[in-house]
């Protein structure tokens, strides 16, 4: 049904089509933001840790870049190993819980709840 129900146009602001900005970007086609091309990046130890968890949670490459401020090009060169262990340790964590799910090593936390 229309936006108001009954007949066409029920319910419509007079005068708009819709209420958001047709001049409005789709997220998609947003840019990824510009960094400072002149700040030569020096990785500190903090930052390696913190990529490679990120990679190990699962976190795209783009957000991760976004995090630190530097493009994606730069996160590939500069923390390359950090985003291969960090999908590696991420995967393994998963398989060991998954394993000892599946061989009774560990309970499950979650419970069906009592029915009564």
């Amino acid at each position: 049904m229309p936006w108001g129900g009954r007949r066409p146009g029920a319910g419509r602001p007079k005068g708009r089509r819709n209420t958001i900005s047709s001049t409005a970007a789709p997220i998609a086609d947003v840019p990824p933001p510009v960094f400072d091309a002149a700040a030569r990046l020096t990785p500190t130890p903090e930052q390696r840790g913190q990529v490679e968890a990120m990679a190990g949670y699962g976190v795209p490459a783009r957000a991760i870049a976004l995090v630190l401020r530097i493009s994606t090009d730069e996160l590939r060169a500069h923390f390359h190993a950090e985003l291969d262990r960090g999908l590696a340790v991420g995967t393994v964590a998963v398989a060991q819980n998954l394993y000892k799910l599946a061989t009774g090593a560990i309970a499950p936390r979650w419970r069906p709840p009592p029915r009564g």
